[in-house]
């Protein structure tokens, strides 16, 4: 028996410290620790923390501790704590199958949490080659960016690939792609307009 972490994207065990799993780099700040046997199945299981439901939960889904904060925005996908400013541009990412969806503040893009369940189950189903936690969009004021957290087959703007755990700004007009298969462009539009 051993305390670990029990990580809620890939289901591996470990280390108790660990910030990120070892095994798929999910964050694991707001997980707790147990109590696990040498067959991985968890025995006891620490009361919660009161500090735990206080933490902000961030557009991407992740409870941001201070850890996990540089400058008071979320360090997995930049939305400043508190921000609630109207967008000078709304932005749609145009997805393949014909749907778009509005940009607000930030979207994940994987196959697993803290993507939208819809948008993850899409990926499971018609692209594998997407990492779990592939890729973050930011939108702030009028600047769209993206931040590929590492993904096996790549993020890539124009045809660029993005440098793993980099954040580039996505100029208007350019079209992003997604590992080999998952192409994606952008429409843009003037608050107010």
């Amino acid at each position: 028996m051993r305390q670990a972490k029990t990580c809620p994207a890939c289901g591996a065990h470990c280390a108790a410290a660990a910030l990120d799993c070892e095994k798929c780099s999910y964050p694991l700040d707001s997980v707790d620790i147990s109590i696990v046997g040498d067959a991985g199945a968890t025995a006891v299981s620490p009361p919660a923390s009161p500090r735990a439901a206080a933490r902000p939960v961030m557009p991407c889904g992740q409870a941001c501790t201070p850890s996990r904060q540089r400058d008071g925005t979320c360090f997995d996908c930049g939305h400043v704590l508190g921000a609630t400013a109207t967008p000078a541009v709304r932005v749609w990412i145009n997805w393949p199958w014909n749907q778009r969806t509005e940009i607000v503040g930030s979207l994940c893009i994987g196959r697993a949490a803290p993507s939208a369940a819809e948008l993850a189950a899409r990926l499971e189903c018609s692209f594998d080659n997407i990492s779990r936690r592939h890729a973050t969009l930011t939108l702030e004021g009028e600047s769209l960016s993206v931040c590929d957290h590492g993904s096996a087959n790549g993020t890539f703007i124009d045809g660029e690939r993005v440098a793993p755990h980099t954040t580039v700004v996505v100029k208007p007009g350019a079209s992003l792609r997604f590992a080999a298969d998952l192409k994606v462009d952008f429409t843009w539009e003037r608050s107010g307009a």
